[in-house]
């Protein structure tokens, strides 16, 4: 049995698989594959991979872009002058997967168009990429 590329025995190795074959061919039995994909502003956006140009823009369907952003932090003496003026706000904009510095947002799109110069990596399932270019 060979290993993979991530040091764990089964399954096949991803470069003997690729090995010998050209890029299109791999393309295009990926399509409709779900993939992630990376941006260089940290977001993400997973979804089914439809299409691909020769910029390396993609074109996804059933997209969940998922984006991570810091929290205001506000001095305590700050909060009270607001709540002592009446000016309070509603500042519950709190996800559940959020840390204390940061909280995630999530959006759905039917489909997302995302530009090859801001990819910085580009994620397929191990075995669905396995299974799909050994056949």
């Amino acid at each position: 049995m060979s290993k993979n590329t991530d040091g764990k025995d089964g399954g096949a190795d991803v470069s003997n698989v690729t090995a010998g074959k050209r890029g299109k061919e791999i393309m295009e039995k990926i399509l409709g594959c779900d993939i992630k994909c990376t941006l260089d502003d940290g977001r993400t956006a997973t979804g089914k991979f439809l299409c691909i140009d020769r910029l390396k823009n993609l074109v996804l369907s059933d997209v969940i872009e998922v984006r991570k952003i810091p929290r205001l932090r506000r001095d305590c003496r700050d909060l009270a002058k607001v709540a002592n003026n009446g000016a309070a706000s509603n500042h519950s904009n709190v996800d559940a997967s959020s840390d204390d510095k940061h909280t995630m947002y999530e959006r759905h799109l039917s489909q997302a168009m995302i530009p090859g110069k801001h990819l910085v990596k580009v994620e397929v399932d191990r075995r669905k990429f396995v299974e799909r270019v050994s056949s």
